[in-house]
This record gives structure tokens, C-alpha cells and sequence, in this order.
């Protein structure tokens, strides 16, 4: 990542801290960067944009490849600041939709490689069979942000998860009580 866009995420995430945009976490951005590199998906999506912090971590590192990420998320304000971030960091390889992908959903042909769910916790567990289930590759990856975190919201996720045998999973504390969940399909 160039100077200009690693100065650029300090001061979002400072802005985020102020005032309380639910942005991944510095570590959380850096391993999306890091796992973008590792596994290079080409199409990516990401549910739950807030202001486009965690999207330039993983748009930078997809560009280097060739990698589109498409993004939602339901609120027209952070999305317009999301604009405005891309735009300040050159970045031209994202497209946002502003919808809820369980109330629009997504077209039911569109694959990808990746999946980033940052969206109301309460609805992960909705996440999972509307979008993971149907939109994931066979060898494609998925990462949910904030698992440990907030555990009450993700009991019903959690329960769908220990039932299900398709996929590898492992909860990684990123951050003592952040928690990234990684998934991929066996």
C-alpha cells in the first residue's frame, strides 16, 4: 500500500473513531490486505460498507490483480462519504449498490471468490444461507467481522454454524474481543 493511502486510512480511522462509524478494526484491515494477497479472489463482495474504511483495505490490495469488489450497504450517508473515500484514494475498482442484499437480493448468478460480511449482526446468521450459501465459489472464502464481540446478536448465527458440516471454519481474535471468522468451503 502507498504512503498516500496508508496516511489516508490512519486519518478515516481516527475520523471513524470520533465519530463511531463501525469500522473494522486497524489489524482487521490489515489481515483483509493480507488474505486478499494470499488467496487474490477476482470477484469480491462485501455486505456492510459504513464509510469505505475496510473497502480501500481490500480494494488496494485486489488492484494490484485485477480484483473487483462490489459493495453494499443500506445507509446513503456513509455511502456518499464512501464516494468521496474512494475517490480521494484513486481507487477505481469498487462498485456500490445501495440496497440490503436480503430485502434486494442479489442476482442469483453472480459468484465470488470472496465474501466480507460487516453488516447488523443480528441478520449473520441470515447472511450465511441468503448470501454465503448461495453466492460463495465452491473455492471461495468468506470472512465475518466482529464474531466475539458481540455475542448475544451472533447466537443465532452461531447455533447455524455449529450445525453446519460444508464449510472449515476458525474464529481468529484479531483484536482480545474483535473476532474474524473465516470460512471456506470443504
Amino acid at each position: 500500500m502507498n504512503l498516500q493511502r496508508k496516511n489516508y486510512l490512519k486519518a478515516l480511522k481516527a475520523y471513524g473513531l470520533k465519530h463511531n462509524v463501525p469500522n473494522v478494526t486497524e489489524a482487521g484491515g490489515a489481515f483483509l490486505h493480507f488474505m486478499m494477497g494470499l488467496k487474490k479472489p477476482k470477484k469480491i463482495l462485501e455486505v456492510g460498507m459504513a464509510n469505505g474504511y475496510s473497502t480501500i483495505w481490500i480494494a488496494d490490495s485486489a488492484e494490484k490483480y485485477g480484483g473487483q469488489v462490489m459493495g453494499y450497504d443500506v445507509s446513503s450517508n456513509t455511502l456518499s462519504e464512501a464516494v468521496v473515500n474512494f475517490k480521494n484514494c484513486h481507487l477505481t475498482n469498487i462498485t456500490i449498490r445501495n440496497t440490503n442484499p436480503l430485502r434486494e437480493p442479489i442476482p442469483e448468478d453472480e459468484q465470488y471468490d470472496f465474501i466480507f460480511i460487516d453488516s447488523q449482526k443480528k441478520f449473520y446468521h441470515q447472511c450465511f444461507s441468503e448470501i454465503i450459501k448461495k453466492h460463495l465459489k465452491p473455492d471461495g472464502f468468506a470472512i465475518f467481522d466482529d464474531v466475539l464481540k458481540f455475542p448475544a446478536k451472533t447466537e443465532p448465527f452461531s447455533q447455524v454454524l455449529a450445525e453446519d458440516t460444508e464449510y472449515e471454519k476458525i474464529i481468529l481474535p484479531i483484536d482480545p474481543d474483535d473476532g474474524i471468522l473465516l470460512l471456506q468451503k470443504k
